[in-house]
C-alpha cells in the first residue's frame, strides 16, 4: 500500500475542461487505493481498464505529473473515443474544478494551468493537440494494407516520457505499436541500422513511419527477464551484449557515427565541460532553475567525473555500440535463439534454449565506458 492519492485527470477539448463525477459532490475522480511514488513505469492497462468500469469511458493516458515532496500523483488522460455519451459524470471547465481543491495545491495548480499545458511536451510527441489519433490512424491503415483485422481491445501498455506502446490483437497475431519520446527520436534510424549488420535478433518489425517516429512490430512471443533471475542467467545475458559489442566493433564508422550518439571519452569530457552551463541554460525561468549553491556544488564535483574518465580510459576496451539501459525490464527471453547453460546441477544433460532480444532502444552508442 502506497501513501500518494491517484488522481485521473480526464479532457476532451485539450485541458479547457475536465470530466468530473455525478455521485454527490463534483469532484475529480481518484483511485480506491494509495500508490506508491513512481509507478509512471507499471502497466497503464490497469489503471485505463479500471476508470473505464467505474465510469464508462474508455481512456488512454497522456502522461502523469508527480513531485517528490507532494502526497498525490495525477494522471492525464484522453478519450479513445471523442464521441462517447456520458453516463457518470460531465465536464466542467478546469478553472471552475481548480477552486474546488484549495486543500490540494498541486492538484488546484495542475487544473489553473491545463489549458495551457495539456497539448505541450518537449518530450512526449503524443501530447499534442491531436494525442494518439494520428499514431492510431497509422496503424490501422498499416493493418488494413496487411489484411490484418482487430479482433480484440487495443491496450495501452506502456506510458512514460520515453515511449508509448499499445498492444493490438488481430487475425494474425498480436502486434505492438510503439511511439518513442523525442530524447529516442532516432531509435528507428539505429535499429535498422543493427538490423543491416545482421548480429542481433532483433524484434520483427511490421511497418515504420520516420517522420511520424512510430512503428509497428509482431510479437516475440517469451516474457520480460524477471528482475530477481539468477546471477547464472543475469550473468549469460552480459556475456552476450558483450559478444553483440564485439561483434558490432568491423561495422563502426568513427569518423561518421550517425545515427549513433557519439559518447566516447574525448565527447565526455567536452560535455563534462559544458554540462553545468548548458544545465543553467536550460532550466533558467522554470520552477526548477539552478541556485547560487547548487551551481557551486556542480562545479566543484566536476573534477571527480573528470578523475573517473581518466580511470575509464587506463582500460584497453574498444569503443562499441552501448545500450544505455540494459535491465531486466528491457530484455526479453523467447523460447528460440542461442543455447544457454542455465543449471549447474549434475544431472542438467540438456541445454535450455534461450533468446535474449534487445527490445528497448539501442542507443547512448559509440560509448569508451
Amino acid at each position: 500500500m502506497g501513501n500518494r492519492t491517484l488522481y485521473f485527470v480526464l479532457s476532451a477539448d485539450n485541458g479547457k475542461s475536465v470530466f468530473v463525477t455525478k455521485d454527490g459532490d463534483m469532484r475529480i475522480p481518484e483511485f480506491p487505493e494509495m500508490v506508491d511514488h513512481h509507478i509512471g513505469l507499471e502497466n497503464p492497462h490497469v489503471y485505463n481498464r479500471w476508470f473505464e468500469q467505474a465510469y464508462g469511458i474508455p481512456v488512454f493516458r497522456r502522461y502523469i505529473i508527480e513531485l517528490e515532496d507532494m502526497d498525490s500523483t495525477i494522471f492525464l488522460f484522453e478519450l479513445v473515443d471523442p464521441s462517447i455519451g456520458l453516463q457518470t459524470g460531465e465536464f466542467v471547465p478546469s478553472v471552475r474544478v481548480a477552486a474546488l481543491y484549495d486543500a490540494n495545491p498541486f492538484l488546484q495548480n495542475v487544473l489553473m494551468n491545463l489549458s495551457e499545458d495539456y497539448s505541450k511536451s518537449e518530450l512526449m510527441p503524443w501530447v499534442g493537440t491531436d494525442g494518439y489519433t494520428p499514431y492510431l490512424e497509422w496503424m490501422s491503415a498499416e493493418m488494413r494494407h496487411r489484411n490484418m483485422t482487430v479482433n480484440g481491445e487495443i491496450q495501452q501498455i506502456k506510458n512514460a516520457f520515453v515511449s508509448t506502446v499499445f498492444r493490438c490483437p488481430t487475425n494474425q497475431g498480436d502486434f505492438y505499436m510503439k511511439i518513442p519520446g523525442s530524447a529516442y527520436i532516432r531509435e528507428i534510424a539505429m535499429t535498422n541500422r543493427v538490423r543491416e549488420w545482421g548480429i542481433a535478433k532483433l524484434p520483427e518489425w511490421v511497418a515504420a513511419d520516420v517522420p511520424l517516429n512510430v512503428f509497428l512490430m509482431s510479437d516475440m512471443g517469451g516474457y520480460d527477464l524477471p528482475a530477481d533471475s539468477a546471477f547464472d542467467l543475469l550473468g549469460s545475458v552480459i556475456d552476450q551484449w558483450a559478444q553483440l559489442q564485439i561483434d558490432a566493433l568491423p561495422f563502426l564508422n568513427h569518423e561518421a557515427p550517425y545515427p549513433f550518439y557519439d559518447l566516447r571519452l574525448p565527447v565526455l569530457r567536452k560535455k563534462l565541460d559544458e554540462l553545468v552551463d548548458e544545465g543553467m541554460c536550460l532550466l533558467d525561468g522554470s520552477p526548477y532553475e539552478l541556485k547560487a549553491e547548487e551551481i557551486s556544488l556542480l562545479r566543484s564535483r566536476q573534477s571527480h567525473f573528470s578523475d573517473v574518465l581518466g580511470e575509464i580510459e587506463k582500460y584497453p576496451i574498444p569503443d562499441s555500440v552501448d545500450h544505455g539501459d540494459l535491465r531486466p525490464g528491457n530484455i526479453r527471453v523467447t523460447s528460440n535463439g542461442w543455447k544457454q547453460p542455465l543449471s549447474s546441477s549434475a544431472d542438467a544433460s540438456t541445454l535450455e534454449r534461450r533468446q535474449y532480444y534487445y527490445a528497448h532502444v539501442l542507443r547512448r552508442v559509440i560509448s569508451g565506458s
